[in-house]
């Protein structure tokens, strides 16, 4: 959207949305690993059964055929078709040779394997010569995270062993993560760990697609709110009867949109739920009603007032959305989202204190 538009209607933050989803780096993620290890089911429990349906996960019987792609514009996933009884070992090391090469050959890196998952199933016990040479020779042990899956029911001998022979092949001790589809811990590591290892590019929406750590979120969050903020402070003095729209509701449109992706709302979402009460807020409203915020202000804020209307809107929603989030992981409903004057009064009134204290409030 050219940033001289007033955001007018709610429609506009569709166009906003859009434009913000457009702008992240999608990560692509290969997990590899023999027929029923779980890896399909492990893509669902972090990314959510809207990246995999499931009635596209298959229980106890071989499900992926060859490289199976699941993907949103927050994450593509390649699924590889684990080693199956009676292929042969070969041909498989060969198949998935094939299509990495193939892969890694496109020319813009955003299409390429930026980190794979390499499972192999804890109660087996072992790791085989398939296993090693898949780690070791094609996809390399810097970029590989391996995961001993069904750690539950796995004794611990059997998950020494693995870690053992696994640290004695090369593997860093740091880079193999026990896991069970039940384990929000073991799982949140797996977040953690590749989070850490993505390039810097595409860390943003690997975060906004998984939905399993509120905490990571909170953390970016804090960082969308900081940068819309700090480009309110820019904006200079304002009238507050107009209130200069593409300095101050632009800017509040595309943070609500990024917290909206962020914590796992759709543009369908967005639509519904936030943006027919936000819609009417951003800019204008909320920058006049500093005029009983704030007594005596007369017909003009200054890009320090635009910066905190900016913070304390974002502190909102960002609060709406992570429960959300939270409720989303226990199996409730989303709550309607319903905008609370007092509650944007209260954080105001301790950000303007914190400011004319000469606290740096826009970090």
């Amino acid at each position: 959207m050219n940033e001289q538009k007033m955001i007018s209607s709610i429609e506009d933050f569709q166009l906003v949305y859009d434009e913000e989803l457009k702008s992240l780096k999608r990560p692509t993620v290969l997990i590899c690993g023999y027929t029923g290890t779980g890896k399909t089911t492990l893509i669902q429990k972090i990314c959510g059964e809207d990246m995999v349906p499931e009635d596209e996960i298959a229980h106890d019987a071989p499900g992926t055929k060859v490289f199976k792609e699941y993907t949103t514009p927050l994450i593509r996933f390649w699924d590889s078709r684990g080693l199956e009884p009676g292929d042969e070992e070969e041909e498989f090391l060969s198949r998935t040779r094939d299509f990495v090469r193939n892969v890694q050959r496109s020319e813009s890196v955003d299409d390429h394997i930026h980190i794979v998952w390499y499972c192999i199933q804890g109660p087996g016990a072992r790791v085989t010569k398939s296993d090693e040479r898949l780690i070791n020779e094609i996809f390399g042990k810097e970029n590989t995270l391996v995961l001993i899956t069904k750690n539950d029911i796995t004794k611990p001998i059997q998950r020494d062993s693995i870690t053992s022979y696994l640290i004695s092949k090369g593997v860093p001790e740091d880079m193999i993560i026990p896991v069970s589809e039940d384990d929000p811990d073991s799982l949140n590591m797996v977040v953690q760990i590749t989070h850490k290892l993505l390039p810097e590019a595409y860390k943003d929406a690997f975060i906004s697609a998984q939905i399993l750590s509120i905490v990571e979120k909170k953390e970016l969050a804090s960082t969308i709110i900081d940068s819309a903020s700090t480009l309110a402070l820019t904006s200079g003095w304002v009238p507050l009867p107009n209130t200069n729209a593409p300095i101050i509701s632009v800017i509040q449109a595309k943070m609500i949109s990024n917290l909206a992706m962020l914590y796992g709302f759709d543009k369908k979402e967005l639509m519904t739920i936030l943006a027919p009460t936000l819609g009417r807020l951003v800019g204008k409203q909320l920058a006049s009603s500093l005029a009983k915020l704030i007594p005596g202000l007369g017909n003009m804020i200054s890009g320090g007032h635009a910066s905190i209307i900016t913070r304390a809107l974002g502190r909102q929603v960002q609060s709406y959305l992570e429960k959300a989030a939270i409720d989303s992981l226990e199996g409730k409903p989303k709550d309607s989202f319903k905008f609370e004057w007092s509650e944007f009064e209260n954080i105001f009134q301790v950000l303007i204190k914190s400011y004319k204290e000469g606290i740096n409030i826009f970090k």
